[in-house]
């Protein structure tokens, strides 16, 4: 395994121990227990995942050795490209309408209270712009039927974006258990009711996801259409994190992929410096926009400063009340799922003979990304579903490498080529073994000197066997034929 593919391979252990032992530590003091019960609670999770899961799972696919390949297919197809897509879309519209969460009321909140006033958009965070959103659904729908056919129509639009961008990358296995993630964490489901923008962050992380795994800079590409489309990616996803920072992870994750589609190492500083200018250049020119329009009011400065610190508040802390409820034991229990077959994506190779598994490192730089922006602003668990979607993947990595196989790996011990063994094919095998025992007594030693292999006798024969009535040879020639060629 190279240096940086053992990098990334503990970069991700980090992340995923970092991300699991919080998860861990609010199960303990939900439950009550002690602080010395959480150690055992982690170590008893790893244990009974690795015992009771992935060597019983293990010893099975090297006995029955299942293929693999298909959960690489989904890059063409009806099948992948559109029912997959269309049958999630349906189970996450059944699961809402459904399954929705009582008790929550989004008119006291600060979204829904901003779009009943009908301000005027001045401010392009995702707060604001939930609430300019949701205020044009309001004329359409009464009151709560607002909120949740927003929610609904943004977690739908996310949902088939985050999918076609993880199939295209890692295939169709992946996108499902992410797209799974999506379907049932409670992040989501219970924010379909809420006026808070966690679904509008989740359509907007997903298109710039999609747009990152966009077929442009693949070999054969004009450089013209590369380059233009390094820079308006870039603006994109500029004016993405000045919605939400969290977006940030997204452009991370558009550099890791970018880099890692070129080999030179030139040609790679090129990819990041276009990509970096045209974020630089989209984050200013909807910052300017923004300050401009609402200097009218309050001056070209303290616009610019009010716009700088709500953007700031982002990352500090909530300035939208999005707070649903207290994360219940269930909820958090709820994400042992995602964790455990997250874990296996560490007992397996990162890039895997056949296929282009390159983007692994891409996937971690996201999910690290996602994890340090949440913990920096001290997310509880309702906004922290875009954390819970990119573990998805790496769910669908880990089952992937519980039923993978190496060649040639076998539980049947192979024998071992003895001294006695006579003929011209054991002495050569005893030679590729390359095996050190003592000569046996009138055992010729073995040459050191390099060799021409020993010749085997090989036998040549027809195809088909004639019958006895072709088995003739003179071909019967007329008399008066003297073989002159006549015009």
């Amino acid at each position: 395994m190279e240096k940086r593919n053992r990098f990334i391979w503990f970069l991700y252990a980090c992340i995923l121990c970092l991300c699991f032992s919080v998860v861990t530590a609010s199960l303990t003091r939900l439950m009550g227990l002690p602080v010395q019960f959480y150690f055992l609670l982690t170590a008893a999770a790893a244990a009974a995942a690795l015992v009771g899961i992935y060597l019983p799972v293990r010893l099975a696919a090297v006995k029955c050795r299942p293929g693999t390949e298909w959960m690489y297919s989904g890059k063409k197809g009806v099948f992948p490209s559109f029912f997959l897509p269309a049958a999630l879309t349906v189970l996450l519209v059944c699961m809402r309408l459904f399954f929705s969460p009582e008790g929550i009321s989004p008119q006291s909140q600060f979204c829904y209270q901003r779009a009943v006033l009908g301000t005027k958009l001045l401010l392009p965070l995702s707060g604001e712009l939930y609430a300019f959103t949701l205020r044009a659904v309001l004329g359409f729908f009464p009151g709560e039927r607002a909120v949740f056919w927003l929610n609904l129509a943004l977690q739908a639009a996310g949902l088939v974006l985050f999918y076609t961008g993880i199939r295209r990358r890692e295939g169709a296995f992946c996108a499902v258990t992410a797209c799974l993630a999506v379907i049932f964490t409670s992040p989501f489901a219970d924010s379909i009711a809420a006026a808070e923008p966690q679904s509008l962050v989740f359509f907007l992380a997903a298109f710039l996801i999609w747009l990152g795994t966009l077929p442009f800079l693949e070999k054969g590409r004009p450089r013209k259409v590369q380059a233009f489309f390094l820079v308006f990616s870039g603006l994109l996803y500029g004016m993405g994190i000045l919605v939400a920072p969290v977006l940030s992870a997204a452009f991370l994750f558009w550099l890791a992929v970018a880099v890692s589609g070129f080999q030179l190492k030139q040609t790679k500083g090129l990819v990041v410096a276009a990509s970096v200018c045209g974020a630089v250049c989209g984050f200013f020119a909807l910052f300017m926009i923004c300050v401009l329009a609402d200097a009218g009011t309050e001056g070209l400065s303290a616009s610019a400063g009010k716009l700088l610190w709500s953007w700031q508040d982002l990352t500090a802390g909530r300035i939208t009340d999005s707070i649903l409820h207290s994360p219940s034991l269930k909820d958090y229990w709820m994400t042992f799922p995602l964790f455990v077959p997250a874990l296996f994506a560490l007992f397996g190779p990162l890039q895997q003979p056949g296929h282009k598994n390159g983007s692994f490192a891409a996937w971690t730089v996201l999910l690290g990304a996602v994890a340090f922006w949440e913990m920096l602003s001290q997310a509880p668990l309702q906004e922290q579903g875009l954390r819970f979607a990119v573990l998805g993947v790496f769910s669908g990595m880990g089952i992937r490498n519980l039923f993978f196989v190496p060649d040639g790996f076998d539980l049947q011990p192979v024998p071992k080529k003895t001294g006695d063994s006579k003929g011209p094919d054991a002495k050569e095998d005893s030679r590729d073994n390359r095996e050190v025992s003592a000569p046996a007594p009138g055992e010729y030693l073995d040459n050191p000197l390099p060799v021409p292999k020993r010749h085997r006798k090989r036998e040549m024969d027809y195809g088909f066997e004639p019958r006895q009535d072709q088995m003739y040879y003179e071909i019967p020639v007329a008399d008066n034929d003297d073989f002159d060629l006549k015009e």
